[in-house]
C-alpha cells in the first residue's frame, strides 16, 4: 500500500523537536507491520536524535528522497495540493 497516513501543516519552520513530536505522538500510533517511512532531506530529519526516533517508529526502516532533481518535481505539487485540500 502506498499513501499518506498522517500530516500536519506548520506556520513557520519546523524544529527538530516539533518533527520528533509529530513522529512519536501523531504518526507512531498509526504505524503497523513493516511500514517504511519516506522523508525529504531536511537537516532536522538527519540528526542522531531524529534517526533514533525514526528507527524506533518504522519497523521496515526509513529512507530519504534523493537530492532534488527537476525530474522528480512532477507529482510533488499534486501531493501538496491534496494535503492542503483536506485541511
Amino acid at each position: 500500500m502506498f499513501g499518506f497516513i498522517a500530516w500536519e501543516i506548520f506556520e513557520d519552520t519546523v524544529t527538530q523537536k516539533e518533527f520528533q513530536h509529530f513522529i512519536t505522538v501523531t504518526l507512531a500510533p498509526l504505524i503497523t507491520g513493516d511500514s517504511v517511512g519516506l522523508f525529504d532531506n531536511a537537516s532536522i530529519h538527519k540528526t542522531v536524535e531524529s534517526f533514533g526516533v525514526l528507527d524506533r517508529t518504522f519497523p521496515g526502516g526509513f529512507l530519504f528522497c534523493p537530492a532534488y532533481s527537476s525530474d522528480l518535481r512532477y507529482g510533488i505539487t499534486e501531493i501538496w495540493d491534496t494535503i492542503i485540500e483536506f485541511n
